[in-house]
């Protein structure tokens, strides 16, 4: 272990949540008021504070109404103690819907 350093790193509040997740998601071409509304759907509904959770769920939605149907099946079928999504979803979630376009 004397090669790793350990860090303590706070978790983000609500507003840093927001604004990674809006600047992460301009790379993926999503515009700034979908960004803003994924990032709040997966706080709030999933309770992750994890923004590859966002980017799972923008990767996976065709338009902005997609998003409550991804997030319901995603809390259907999420571990209970896991606060993220773990890689299986993203794979289930591919499998039943395919690849998708951007909106």
């Amino acid at each position: 272990m004397s090669r790793f350093v350990v860090l303590d790193v706070p978790e983000y509040t609500h507003e840093e949540f927001v604004n990674i997740s809006v600047s992460r998601l301009g790379k993926e071409k999503i515009n700034m008021y979908t960004a803003a509304y994924i990032a709040k759907k997966v706080w709030h509904e999933i309770g992750s504070k994890d923004i590859r959770d966002v980017i799972k769920i923008v990767r996976l939605v065709t338009n902005q109404e997609d998003v409550p149907r991804i997030i319901s099946i995603m809390q259907r079928y999420s571990m209970v103690n896991d606060n993220t999504l773990s890689s299986n979803w993203y794979r289930l979630v591919l499998i039943n819907f395919g690849p998708s376009t951007r909106f």
